[in-house]
């Protein structure tokens, strides 16, 4: 819908109920006609009112009211308890990054609960990728025990299809992929968040993090490397650089707050 955007920003501006999760269109008017248009209106209400008035399980009214107290208060809410990997144990948050049929670059946070590094391999050709392909591969092979977590399974796929494209990195690549471990997915099970989706670029402000750049995004990446393959500019190519790090710094920031909302709730 071309008033897609518009509307979006409307009812945040409005703080419509429309905008939470666990909503459809029937509980949305049966709320609006109700009284209770807003998400401020419902963090008020108790669960158990919120249940009768609107005759509703416990157990999703429960989830609709967290979630409305998430937006009140425009702040993480823990709703679970989910395990994590140890404190010393290496934990890697991979992202990448591709143009058309090529993955170009590699992003690595590695954290072994002393220090942390950020580690790229980046294709400055096309002709490149299997080079440092087998960089990574190499570099991992130093951490068989790492926790790598990836935000959705975009990784998944193009590291399975690196398989199929070299297939003698077929049995090191099936290794790797063992040690995947979707972030998104434990945030989601761990979490209510104010935001309308589970992107990434609306879940780390959350917790305070920013992307240095303001139009930072997959799609101007592939614009980037498009501009760096055809006129060899180096700020195209640090701006990629600068855009894979902070989406792997992202993932660390909002794993950091995790941890220490499951210790606050645990003392």
């Amino acid at each position: 819908c071309p008033w897609s955007d518009h509307c979006d920003s409307d009812r945040k501006d409005q703080k419509l109920v429309t905008v939470l999760s666990g909503m459809n269109s029937r509980l949305m008017r049966k709320l609006i006609d109700g009284g209770v248009a807003t998400y401020d209106r419902l963090a008020k209400l108790t669960p158990n009112q919120v249940t009768k008035r609107f005759d509703l399980g416990q157990d999703r009214a429960n989830k609709i009211h967290l979630n409305a107290q998430a937006w009140h208060t425009n702040k993480p809410l823990l709703k679970a308890k989910v395990k994590l990997p140890p404190v010393r144990q290496t934990i890697i948050y991979y992202d990448i990054e591709t143009y058309g049929e090529t993955l170009y670059l590699h992003g690595l946070f590695i954290d072994n609960g002393k220090k942390t590094e950020v580690r790229q391999f980046a294709a400055q050709a096309i002709e490149d990728e299997e080079k440092i392909l087998i960089e990574l591969l190499s570099f991992l092979s130093l951490h068989p025990d790492a926790v790598i977590y990836t935000w959705t399974t975009f990784e998944d796929g193009w590291m399975s299809s690196m398989a199929e494209r070299y297939p003698k990195h077929e049995k090191v690549i099936s290794r790797m992929l063992k040690q995947f471990v979707d972030l998104k997915e434990v945030v989601k099970e761990a979490l209510v968040l104010p935001v309308t989706t589970f992107s990434i670029k609306e879940v780390a402000p959350v917790f305070g993090f920013k992307w240095r750049a303001e139009d930072a995004g997959g799609s101007n990446s592939e614009a980037w490397y498009d501009e760096w393959l055809n006129t060899k500019d180096k700020d195209f190519f640090t701006k990629i650089l600068h855009y894979n790090e902070d989406d792997v710094i992202a993932m660390h920031v909002i794993m950091t707050e995790l941890r220490e909302m499951l210790r606050r709730k645990s003392t």
